[in-house]
């Protein structure tokens, strides 16, 4: 009766393979997030242009208001 093969059909070569595989994607990933970090700086000056633009907005809204119901 046969031994059941555990090592899933992966031989030494296979193996050295995977783990340079695994190397190559953990490199691309840390370039990637280098890639990246200049568009993080570009999202957070347009959501600060969004929230000035909501607050002045508010502003004016509110100074109407007051005008129409009369100081």
């Amino acid at each position: 009766m046969p031994t059941p093969d555990l090592s899933l059909g992966l031989h030494s070569g296979s193996l050295l393979y995977l783990i340079i595989a695994g190397a190559c994607l953990l490199l691309a990933l840390q370039l990637l997030k280098r890639a990246i970090a200049p568009i993080g700086a570009l999202v957070q000056a347009a959501a600060a242009l969004a929230a000035v633009g909501l607050a002045v907005g508010t502003a004016l809204v509110l100074i109407a208001a007051a005008l129409v119901g009369g100081l």
